[in-house]
């Protein structure tokens, strides 16, 4: 994420994992990382919202026997383009999480 120098402007990217609270801007001045902190992990929760109340919409798809495959497959395609697109770093644990336990549910409540 980017932010600035509230007193020269001066660009900064926040790196994903910094542990750093504060930086001292090439000005001279302190710049507090917190807040900026605080509205990624805000934006983070969020997205994580999104994504799990569209897994628990395919679960419950699973779970009604007569919706058909085709289009479970279909949402469960819509569901991990739109989790790469959210969290392009993290797919690999969509795919541990999330289609792990769609493939168990369709196992117990769908296979034949």
């Amino acid at each position: 994420m980017q932010f600035e120098c509230p007193f020269c402007r001066q660009q900064y990217e926040l790196e994903r994992d910094s542990i750093s609270d504060q930086i001292q801007c090439n000005c001279g001045h302190l710049l507090d990382l917190r807040p900026i902190k605080q509205a990624l992990i805000k934006e983070a929760r969020h997205k994580m919202k999104i994504i799990q109340r569209k897994a628990d919409r395919i679960c419950s798809l699973i779970l009604i026997s007569d919706y058909p495959e085709i289009d479970i497959e279909i949402e469960k395609t819509k569901l991990r383009d739109l989790a790469h697109e959210l969290f392009p770093h993290q797919i690999n644990l969509y795919r541990m999480i999330y289609e792990s336990r769609f493939n168990r549910l369709w196992q117990q409540f769908r296979a034949q």
